[in-house]
C-alpha cells in the first residue's frame, strides 16, 4: 500500500530491513517495481538490469557487477543498494531514517546530495529522521523531538549547530 501511495522508505537498518542478501544487485534495486517490469508474471533479466544500471550509476554504487549478491558489498554500498530501491519507483514522499549511519564521508555526501536531488526532481518531499547533525544540510526544516515530544522547531538553514545539540539535550526555547 506505502509503494503504491508514492512512499520510498530507506529504514534505519540496512542489513535487517534494507536488502535481501543473497539476491544480486539489480534485484534489490527493483524490488519495488516488480509490477512495472513484469511481462505475463515473468521479469526479463535485461530489463531488471536497464532498469537497475542508471540508479547504480547515479548512486556511484562498486560491484563486481549488477548480479553480485548485496551480502558480499562493502555497508557504503548496500547502503546505494537500499536507497536506490527506494528512489526506483521515483516516490512522492521519501522517509528516510539514518540514511547515511555507517557510511564514509564521500558516500554520505553522495547519497545525500542524491537524495536532495531525488525530491526535488520528482517534486517529492523528504522526511529525514536522523541524529546525525551534518545530514541536516538538505533540510529546510527541522523539528527537534525529546521524550517524543516537539521540543521546538528551525526554519531557517543553515541550521546553528550550538542550538541544534542544545535543542536535543532539551534545551533553549520550546516550542
Amino acid at each position: 500500500a506505502a509503494l503504491r501511495a508514492g512512499i520510498g522508505y530507506i529504514p534505519e537498518d540496512r542489513q535487517a530491513d534494507g536488502f535481501v542478501p543473497l539476491l544480486g544487485v539489480a534485484e534489490n534495486i527493483t524490488m519495488a517495481i516488480v509490477d512495472r517490469l513484469a511481462r505475463f508474471g515473468l521479469v526479463s533479466p535485461r530489463g531488471r538490469e536497464a532498469r537497475a544500471a542508471p540508479l547504480a550509476r547515479r548512486l556511484s554504487l562498486v560491484s563486481a557487477g549488477l548480479g553480485q549478491p548485496v551480502g558480499e558489498l562493502s555497508g557504503g554500498n548496500q547502503q546505494k543498494v537500499t536507497v536506490a530501491r527506494a528512489l526506483a519507483r521515483d516516490p512522492k514522499l521519501i522517509v528516510a531514517i539514518t540514511p547515511t549511519r555507517g557510511v564514509d564521508v564521500a558516500s554520505k555526501e553522495l547519497l545525500l546530495g542524491e537524495l536532495d536531488r531525488a525530491a526535488a526532481a520528482a517534486g517529492a518531499s523528504l522526511l529525514l529522521a536522523t541524529d546525525e547533525l551534518d545530514d541536516l544540510v538538505i533540510c529546510d526544516r527541522v523539528i527537534v523531538l525529546v521524550r517524543g515530544e516537539i521540543f521546538t522547531e528551525f526554519t531557517d538553514p543553515p541550521f546553528d549547530r550550538e542550538r541544534l545539540i542544545a535543542a536535543t539535550e532539551g534545551m533553549g526555547a520550546a516550542a
